[in-house]
């Protein structure tokens, strides 16, 4: 992705939400070029965003809204989502049938 895709695919994004703010999450970050992120931050125009209390449960195909659970870093254990349809605990960004 070059620097200029990643201006208009992030201007065609706030285009659909005016007034608001969009988020742009690590695994997006990571396909831009360095370059592109670098200079969105030195103009301000990205900020980093506190940790999410819910998210997009990816366990099944309801896709409900639920708590995430994030531990303290100094345990080392990753951030979990936790289905209250299912007894299963899930990890953000990962799918998974169920």
């Amino acid at each position: 992705m070059t620097a200029e895709a990643v201006l208009i695919e992030l201007l065609e994004r706030l285009a659909a939400v005016p007034g608001g703010a969009i988020l742009v999450n690590t695994h997006e970050l990571n396909q831009w070029p360095p370059d592109a992120w670098a200079a969105l931050k030195k103009q301000q125009l990205l900020a980093k965003a506190h940790a999410a209390a819910s998210a997009v449960c990816p366990g099944c195909e309801r896709e409900c809204m639920m708590p995430v659970h994030t531990p303290p870093a100094t345990t080392g254990q990753r951030r979990r989502v936790h289905c209250l349809r299912q007894s299963q605990r899930h990890q953000p960004g990962s799918r998974s049938s169920g």
